[in-house]
């Protein structure tokens, strides 16, 4: 269980006040910052092929999974009716 889970957790049980809980979900989104500016740090630049690239398979990725399309599927629906 992550730390976020664990927090909502003791808060759905009301194992600790929803004020305890607050604070410590606020340290815990302070570090997470901390991780994410590092993080940034080390990127340098993304050219643009490769950022078209990554937003291209994103868009692919949220499509298949949240709303089931599947990219170039009548392109292979097409292609195989071509090959038989």
């Amino acid at each position: 269980m992550s730390r976020l889970e664990h927090l909502f957790y003791k808060l759905d049980y009301e194992i600790e006040s929803e004020e305890v809980i607050a604070n410590q979900f606020f340290a815990l989104k302070e570090t997470e910052c901390d991780k994410q500016s590092k993080m940034n740090k080390l990127v340098r630049k993304i050219s643009e092929k490769e950022h078209k690239r990554i937003d291209k398979e994103t868009t692919d990725y949220v499509n298949r999974v949240y709303f089931n399309k599947y990219p170039n599927t009548e392109n292979q629906t097409n292609n195989n009716e071509n090959n038989v």
